[in-house]
């Protein structure tokens, strides 16, 4: 882990743009993911990204700085800056490494990772309904719908977006 990590990014120092410093930033990388040190393995991961992008390694190296984001993503009562940015880094990858064996967990980690986003906007929505919030509370519930329509939240969303209108008094809305 923690060891390995450091002999790797010593490597770096000592060959800088060589193949040796280049597979040591990989392995340096994965090193910190498997220690649970993610903010060290996404540094390690935007600095490989930054400087070799077009590498064999580099679909792996996104991954594994995605995943760092991932494993910290925290339920839905806190903020989801975590989600969000393994959500740019998950799609990053499908989109620039499309035949990659990593672009099917990708695919289901962005899946994942929507819905929980999703479900903030729902639990925000739902607070400011409870209140009587009305318009704070329809333009989550909208977000969800606009942004996250492939989610499971997707019919609530609908369900507390027609409550809303009628808290509001605009029938002709709900109805819509």
């Amino acid at each position: 882990g923690e060891g390995a990590a450091k002999k790797f990014a010593d490597l770096d120092k000592q060959y800088p743009f060589s193949s040796h410093s280049r597979r040591g930033l990989v392995m340096q990388v994965y090193a910190h993911y498997q220690a649970n040190q993610y903010d060290e393995a996404i540094g390690a991961s935007q600095r490989y990204m930054g400087l070799y992008p077009s590498t064999p390694e580099a679909a792996y190296v996104l991954y594994l700085g995605a995943m760092s984001h991932y494993n910290q993503v925290p339920d839905i009562s806190r903020d989801q800056e975590r989600a969000e940015k393994a959500l740019r880094m998950f799609e990053s990858l499908v989109e620039k490494y499309p035949k990659s064996e990593y672009v099917e967990d990708a695919k289901f980690k962005i899946q994942v990772t929507r819905d929980q986003l999703a479900g903030k906007e729902m639990s925000v929505g739902r607070y400011y309904l409870a209140r009587k919030n009305y318009t704070a509370a329809i333009n989550r519930f909208r977000e969800v719908l606009g942004k996250y329509q492939t989610t499971r939240h997707t019919e609530e969303a609908l369900y507390r977006l027609t409550e809303a209108y009628m808290g509001l008094g605009i029938a002709h809305e709900a109805q819509t």
